[in-house]
């Protein structure tokens, strides 16, 4: 995928580089390879479910032995190859998962692991001596020294639509789209816009995903309205302030400017209030809805462990930059 417009010099160059080290880790699927990697020690995974997936060759008759050895149950099917598997809650999922690694029939078998968003704390803007430099009419333009850190007012002279074309996927908590900063740049699926309720008119598989997608209630539903997080927050808080750091409107004489004011957000939730969401399975079900809805960055602002192949598949056929946090 090829974008014309500039972002902003330094955010472009370190997604490039982000996706340029991706691709650089890209190894070939050898069939003859098991590829699950080492489990490691005291990581999150969510109980009785697994990752799984089988060899190029496997039959159907070799795939249902396995899961009928195992007590494996397929849940959910995956365009990276990977099936999510259900077995019973009190099954050990380190000793299953070695026992596959060791089978002829299985390329790779991992748990489904829990990713978490970093804690954070609300805290007053740091200032800095003198104004940004920033010129716009929004409310705390001068304080927003961090754009003029990156050039961003010399990104936006030369790009003649600030990212107008450019749909920004934000795979987070849910995000706020009715916030008056952020209304006006919210992707918008037309054909369910204009669609008839509880159709899913584009043919996608997802019902009324006018907005985005929900991953956790699989419906359109992407911002809970006063629930709290365990630090007194609004649950969708974190997905917000990404998008307005992102694509807040600017020159609208209310709140900040994002670094791509023009840009379109399309909201994908898949942290939410309970304990267990952020899994493997849903970031997977969450990059594929991003790349089968054009999509040309994703932004995943969250972390939380080591080596996933699992995730690493989905990472790797998206056609686009891929931007992660990192600490």
């Amino acid at each position: 995928m090829h974008i014309k417009k500039i972002i902003s010099y330094t955010i472009v160059l370190a997604l490039l580089l982000v996706n340029t080290v991706a691709a650089q880790n890209v190894t070939g699927s050898s069939d003859a390879a098991n590829t699950t990697p080492a489990l490691e020690e005291n990581r999150a995974y969510a109980p009785g479910q697994l990752l799984v997936r089988f060899a190029d060759a496997a039959t159907i008759e070799e795939k249902n032995s396995v899961r009928k050895a195992y007590g494996l149950k397929t849940e959910q099917n995956y365009d990276i190859g990977y099936e999510l598997m259900s077995v019973g809650m009190n099954t050990n999922i380190e000793r299953i998962v070695m026992a596959l690694s060791h089978n002829k029939h299985i390329k790779a078998a991992q748990p489904n692991y829990i990713y978490q968003i970093p804690d954070y704390e609300i805290a007053q803007p740091v200032m800095r001596n003198g104004l940004s430099g920033i010129s716009t009419d929004d409310t705390y333009s001068s304080q927003l020294w961090g754009l003029e850190l990156i050039n961003a007012p010399g990104a936006w002279e030369v790009s003649s639509n600030e990212g107008s074309d450019v749909i920004v996927a934000v795979i987070d908590t849910g995000i706020m789209i009715n916030h008056v900063d952020l209304q006006g740049n919210i992707w918008t699926n037309g054909a369910e816009l204009n669609g008839v309720q509880g159709v899913d008119d584009d043919g996608n598989g997802k019902v009324d995903d006018i907005n985005g997608w929900n991953v956790l209630d699989e419906n359109g539903d992407i911002f809970e309205e006063g629930v709290l997080d365990t630090q007194g927050y609004y649950i969708d808080m974190h997905g917000t302030h990404v998008a307005g750091t992102i694509a807040a409107v600017g020159n609208n004489g209310i709140g900040v400017i994002g670094v791509a004011p023009k840009a379109k957000i399309m909201p994908i939730k898949f942290f939410g209030s309970n304990n267990d969401s952020g899994r493997t399975s849903e970031a997977i079900e969450a990059i594929e809805y991003a790349t089968d809805n054009g999509a040309h960055i994703i932004n995943a602002s969250w972390g939380g462990g080591g080596n996933d192949t699992a995730l690493k598949a989905a990472i790797e056929i998206f056609p686009g930059v891929f931007c992660s946090s990192s600490r």
